[in-house]
């Protein structure tokens, strides 16, 4: 895998920061992406895959650890989170944040670049060299490409001979030219010639013996015949000889050289280690004789099934235990290998491969032998049926049923335009962004990647978020549609809002008549349907007259401050932020708005009755002090 394909969440509010975050994560060679908000970073790891996240603890509405732990709940599943701060500086919380959040370290700002570098080397190496790699890596989705894979291999010098079957297929699967030169710890050396994929020879101290061998057991020749023609028998040309004397057809060549390359290969498949070295050449000819994939597949069902040992399959997929198997290209439940003795004795495999399932889920959810699993998991690796994807999976399958149930209450009852404002799409964006956040979607969450166990709750309720998300792109990713839902929305929204202004308006003469409980109702439905300025004015209006008013100044205050400033020069508005202003005490403000909202509607009855009454209430406090001041002073004057 590319660095640069290797992507890095920054999640953090300081502007100045996530930019130099992001630009010394590229110096590094990595992808970063940035988020300011916790709201931000939760959008963007529903859709996306991240290998590793910087998280700060300190967040606007939620804090790092919060989140870290709802990323969690997401796609993110357990890939690395490390936190940061500049703010919390104690040891113990810092232990109790990482624990919290499962984080593998927290770091304390400003960050050490170069320790950062050497942390992120260490987290991604095993996806990042190329050569000298694991050779396991090779089944991994960033590995897709043939050259990648070859490339690893011709970095290889020293693997086991178990290894040899994977490897091999790797070259054949890339249509490789060349020769791989292996050297056993006993001093034996091999080569097998590769052309265009297809494996034309294996060559090595036994391999005429082993010809002969072939010969002789099939009946092809005698004894007696090889010595009659033993003078005249080239080494390493004793089938072609025999075919040129006429002792033997030229038309069994491809059996017996199959049956050779099928005994030597054999002899290396074994649990030691092989010096190796892959030569590659270029080969525009196709070869005259050759076994490709398809035909050596028998060999390489046997060697797995009967030759390679359960702890050497521990061992190879040990590090992908808990990445969920994607079925590759080549990936058919009526393939060929589906009918072998040893993916037959593993029932419903083949429909659980497509659901994304790790290998412990598959383990559990089909109850199979590890052994037989392994192997035939192996086998279908070999044949490149299956590949492992680079991210991490949630372990639980209870929490993604958990995560749907709440999509699902989410998503309910929304349009398009918020569906896809749920995955962090605003209206406007471009088709594409919509076909990419769907393509997205559908790959993690298709209602057919369910395995066949799933629990039919589990299933309507993926099946009802699938047809939610569908729909919307359906509609929004066809521009007729699109646009007769524009048009649709538009007379809708024109409907509500008529709709609100006609309850807003009862909810005014309810007002003028002292019936403020009744206006309210009025109000809280047009609210819900439209926010206009004469909607929350009546709203306002309604909190302040009914009881309970004290409780709802703070309600009161926050929809005022949602009216944009230039509609705020009108009698109303004035008006029930005087009103406001009563209620919390601030009797000068209440007065300026109240001649305010008069100046500018003289006949506006409302207010000056409010005036009226604010003036009582002033009077009666002046009248007091006067009294109270009279009375000081007599009392000075009489001493």
């Amino acid at each position: 895998m590319k660095k640069e394909e290797i992507n890095i969440l920054v999640v953090d509010d300081d502007a100045n920061f996530r930019k130099s975050m992001a630009e010394a994560i590229k110096r590094f060679g990595y992808k970063a992406t940035v988020a300011a908000k916790p709201e931000e970073a939760i959008n963007l790891v529903k859709i996306k895959d991240f290998h590793a996240a910087l998280v700060d603890c300190m967040l606007p509405k939620q804090s790092g650890v919060d989140l870290a732990l709802e990323m969690r709940g997401s796609r993110f599943g357990s890939a690395p989170i490390i936190l940061i701060s500049g703010v919390f500086k104690d040891k113990s919380f810092a232990t109790e944040a990482q624990e919290k959040a499962r984080a593998i370290q927290f770091l304390n700002k400003p960050l050490d670049m170069e320790a950062l570098k050497q942390r992120f080397e260490e987290l991604f190496a095993d996806l990042l060299s190329l050569e000298n790699v694991p050779l396991q890596v090779l089944v991994s989705k960033p590995f897709s490409s043939a050259r990648e894979r070859t490339k690893v291999i011709e970095g290889l010098e020293e693997v086991r001979g178990f290894d040899l079957p994977f490897l091999l297929s790797v070259l054949m699967d890339a249509s490789a030219s060349g020769h791989l030169n292996i050297a056993t710890n006993e001093g034996d050396i091999f080569g097998v010639t590769l052309k265009k994929g297809k494996v034309t020879n294996v060559d090595s101290s036994e391999s005429e013996a082993t010809l002969l061998m072939i010969l002789l057991e099939e009946g092809f020749v005698t004894k007696e015949d090889l010595k009659s023609i033993r003078e005249q028998v080239r080494r390493g040309d004793l089938l072609s000889c025999l075919i040129e004397l006429q002792f033997v057809s030229p038309h069994i060549l491809p059996s017996v050289r199959t049956q050779q390359i099928f005994t030597d290969l054999k002899r290396l498949f074994v649990d030691n280690l092989v010096n190796i070295n892959f030569v590659p050449e270029r080969s525009k000819e196709e070869p005259e004789f050759g076994l490709d994939l398809e035909q050596l597949t028998p060999l390489l069902h046997d060697v797995v099934m009967e030759v390679i040992t359960e702890d050497y399959l521990t061992s190879f997929y040990e590090q992908w235990l808990e990445y969920p198997i994607q079925v590759a290209s080549g990936f058919s439940e009526r393939h060929p290998l589906f009918q072998s003795n040893l993916l037959k004795a593993l029932p419903h495999l083949s429909e659980l491969l497509p659901t994304g399932l790790t290998m412990e889920e598959l383990l559990s959810k089909g109850s199979y032998d590890s052994g037989g699993f392994y192997k035939a998991l192996h086998l279908m690796a070999i044949r490149r049926l299956i590949i492992f994807d680079d991210v991490k999976k949630v372990k639980s399958f209870a929490e993604y049923g958990d995560r749907m149930k709440v999509m699902l209450k989410e998503l309910k009852g929304k349009n398009p335009y918020q569906v896809y404002a749920y995955f962090g799409v605003q209206e406007g964006a471009r088709p594409e962004d919509y076909e990419k956040i769907y393509r997205e979607f559908a790959k993690a969450n298709h209602p057919d990647r369910l395995p066949p166990s799933t629990a039919q709750e589990l299933r309507q309720v993926v099946n009802q978020v699938f047809s939610i998300v569908s729909e919307a792109h359906s509609v929004l990713s066809n521009p007729e549609k699109r646009a007769a839902f524009v048009n649709d929305l538009k007379q809708q929204d024109a409907e509500r809002q008529i709709h609100a202004e006609a309850l807003a308006e009862e909810a005014y003469n309810y007002l003028k008549r002292g019936r403020a409980s009744e206006a309210l109702q009025r109000t809280k439905e047009a609210i819900s349907l439209y926010g206009s300025k004469n909607v929350k004015i009546a709203h306002v209006w309604a909190l302040l007259k009914s009881s309970g008013a004290s409780e709802n100044s703070a309600e009161a205050a926050q929809i005022l401050d949602s009216i944009p400033h230039k509609e705020r020069r009108n009698a109303q508005y004035l008006f029930v932020s005087g009103l406001l202003k009563k209620h919390l005490g601030d009797t000068q403000g209440a007065q300026n708005q109240l001649d305010k909202a008069i100046a500018l509607d003289p006949h506006f009855l409302e207010a000056r009755r409010e005036k009226s009454l604010l003036g009582e209430t002033t009077g009666k406090t002046e009248g007091f002090n006067a009294d109270l001041t009279k009375l000081v002073g007599n009392f000075f004057k009489k001493r």
